[in-house]
């Protein structure tokens, strides 16, 4: 067992109700790294891209929510 402030200790990740939504929105958990999160975004924004599923309204709801949440978890990154 790790003790208390040791580095390699596992890390509980405290997030908020929007923050919370945007991990499931991006099918991700957290505590994920800057990467990851951008890497997953553009998987998505890729699959549901209104261009790529002929305006499909479903796809155009999905890339919205998808933009969104990514915007929500980026902010929380600091440069």
């Amino acid at each position: 067992r790790a003790a208390p402030g040791d580095a390699d200790a596992p890390r509980s990740v405290a997030l908020t109700p929007a923050q919370a939504r945007a991990f499931d929105t991006l099918d991700l958990t957290p505590p994920v790294t800057l990467e990851e999160l951008k890497t997953r975004y553009r998987q998505l924004v890729k699959r549901y891209h209104p261009d790529a599923n002929g305006g499909d309204r479903t796809a155009e709801e999905r890339f919205k929510a998808v933009s969104a949440a990514y915007a929500a978890l980026r902010d929380g990154f600091s440069a």
